[in-house]
């Protein structure tokens, strides 16, 4: 959510598993700050690829 606020995120991942209610806020700043968010991957799969062992249900691409 901070780099949301701080418009330092470029792309969102977010689970397609996950629960709504926590990704509702976070989906809803991503509309407002026009940012492209991805929703066809597992929460495994993020969690895999931002190279943790644990499930992740957003993972954000930050700007250079």
């Amino acid at each position: 959510m901070r780099a949301l606020r701080e418009h330092r995120a470029e792309k969102l991942y977010i689970a397609c598993d996950a629960d709504p209610a926590v990704l509702a806020p976070i989906e809803a700043l991503a509309r407002e700050e026009n940012i492209e968010v991805d929703d066809r991957a597992t929460m495994a799969q993020l969690g895999h690829s931002a190279g943790i062992a644990v499930g992740a249900a957003v993972i954000a691409v930050l700007r250079n």
